[in-house]
């Protein structure tokens, strides 16, 4: 289902920011990048405890608008990619990709490219992949510890929340976004593979070009 609906997502991301004038595209479209904070969480099925692994990167996205008002109300698809990385002196680097796409709402500063507001706020909901490849070690709610080792996708509905504010000029905004609900994946640990309920959120610092 999920993968049905990212396949959507996408074809109508790719509909929507088809290249046309140069005019139409400066007139609709704002890209940003910057830093960014993530918390991925891996939990065994039946289980209380998660563990819980930081990964720290970068992003960049661009908001296209499709509907607004007066350049105070918009709401617009926002395409994403996240790349980040955790180091551990024992297990080496791991790396976390993820392309979230939302369908956003802005209102104030950022809502198109014309508003020249000093402060806005903004929410959206969609789809986001993940895709990381890692080692680690977990432990269960009975104390055992097990090594992770994992090379593959998730799919995770996700909702995002937004500050920005226009200063002097300078164009940022603070992102938060978080899994709307883990799904469970098999994973393999050591030679078996089990069930693990998969999340991811995180906090953006990012500037607008």
């Amino acid at each position: 289902m999920y993968r049905r609906a990212a396949t959507l997502l996408s074809l109508f991301a790719i509909l929507t920011l088809v290249p046309g004038p140069k005019a139409q595209l400066k007139s609709k479209a704002t890209f940003y990048g910057g830093f960014t904070y993530n918390i991925l969480s891996l939990k065994p099925q039946g289980s209380n405890l998660a563990s819980r692994f930081p990964y720290y990167g970068l992003t960049a996205g661009m908001d296209y608008v499709m509907l607004h008002s007066n350049d105070v109300v918009s709401l617009g698809i926002n395409p994403n990619a996240i790349f980040s990385i955790q180091y551990n002196a024992n297990q080496g680097a791991s790396m976390l990709l993820q392309t979230p796409l939302y369908l956003l709402a802005r209102l104030g500063a950022n809502s198109t490219p014309f508003n020249e507001q000093k402060f806005g706020i903004g929410a959206g909901i969609g789809l986001n992949y993940s895709y990381m490849s890692q080692k680690s070690l977990v432990q269960d709610s009975n104390g055992n510890t097990y090594q992770l080792r994992i090379a593959q996708g998730f799919i995770n509905p996700t909702a995002v929340a937004e500050i920005s504010i226009n200063a002097r000029g300078w164009n940022n905004i603070i992102r938060f976004h978080w899994s709307l609900y883990k799904p469970t994946h098999e994973i393999r640990v050591g030679v078996d593979r089990y069930p693990f309920e998969f999340g991811v959120g995180g906090l953006g610092l990012l500037y607008n070009f």
